[in-house]
């Protein structure tokens, strides 16, 4: 009779490919999770923008005669006044004055000294990486996407 199954080497040469390919797979989930994350934050700084220029314009912004006197327009550094939610484990930080405002999102589940995105509005000091107003710009460097 003639013995059946696998060999060692055959056994171990199956194993070697499963783990191979369980590592690609591995690396691929982990950046499409980033990349995720990194679109939640773009997406919530886009929405921030709509939200200050919304608070803007209803504090006289727009309609107002002279926006720079006192009781002219402002920006908020508060979600709260503002009509706007971050997603679920995105934290975003506003610094604001009545000519312009600045917003960095960072997410719960990245590490945020190399995972952040930022935006800004008018005469305010940006954080980084924004360095053209209205333009959302990210770390680490990804397309940058223009919304005014």
């Amino acid at each position: 009779m003639k013995a059946r199954g696998f060999t060692l080497l055959e056994l171990l040469t199956a194993i070697v490919v499963i783990a191979i390919l369980t590592a690609m797979g591995s690396a691929t989930l982990y950046r499409a999770k980033n990349a995720a994350y990194m679109a939640a934050m773009e997406s919530d700084l886009r929405n921030l923008i709509h939200a200050q220029e919304e608070y803007n314009a209803s504090t006289g912004g727009y309609f107002a005669d002279d926006p720079n006197a006192d009781g002219g327009a402002t920006y908020t550094k508060s979600t709260e006044k503002l009509d706007f939610t971050p997603s679920e484990n995105v934290v975003v930080k506003i610094r604001a004055n009545r000519r312009g405002w600045s917003a960095r999102a960072e997410h719960e589940n990245l590490s945020p000294e190399r995972f952040f995105c930022a935006v800004y509005i008018g005469e305010v000091e940006p954080f980084s990486p924004a360095e053209e107003e209205g333009v959302i710009a990210c770390e680490p460097k990804g397309k940058k996407k223009k919304d005014k």
